[in-house]
């Protein structure tokens, strides 16, 4: 079975990214690595993983060096279906980190993966095609074997 294009939430990517192998994270990201699962991903959104994934928490937390987050970031731009939305719709969400996300979303007619689900059910405006899941929820539906 094909797998839906989907769009990270920052905060997937750094659970992912902490290596616990059993994480429904970890597995979408191996997902994405082996070309299962296509990514979207735009330039501001690539700006967010970098400015979060570079902070001296964050490559503690995930046991990385800055070197190797320039190859995580290099894989997931070489893997990434890229897109640019033509509008924009704002001011929609609460926190404005989320807006983008959900544009790039949009946009691709992705599904969204984030671990904040209530953060993209207070928008003003409403997507009746717009798939917003958990990685756990995504890993049940589309990856479980």
């Amino acid at each position: 079975m094909k797998k839906p294009l989907i769009v990270l939430d920052t905060n997937v990517l750094i659970s992912g990214l902490c290596r616990y192998e059993n994480s429904p994270s970890y597995k979408l990201l191996r997902s994405i690595q082996k070309r299962e699962t296509p990514i979207a991903l735009n330039q501001k959104l690539f700006l967010e993983y970098e400015s979060v994934l570079y902070r001296d928490e964050i490559l503690r937390l995930i046991g990385a060096t800055p070197g190797e987050v320039k190859i995580i970031l290099d894989a997931l731009v070489a893997l990434a279906i890229e897109s640019e939305p033509y509008y924009l719709w704002r001011p929609n969400l609460k926190d404005e980190a989320d807006n983008f996300i959900l544009e790039v979303a949009v946009t691709t007619s992705a599904i969204l993966i984030t671990k904040n689900l209530k953060d993209f059910e207070s928008g003003e405006l409403k997507f009746t095609d717009l798939s917003v899941m958990t990685p756990g929820n995504f890993y049940k539906q589309y990856l479980k074997e």
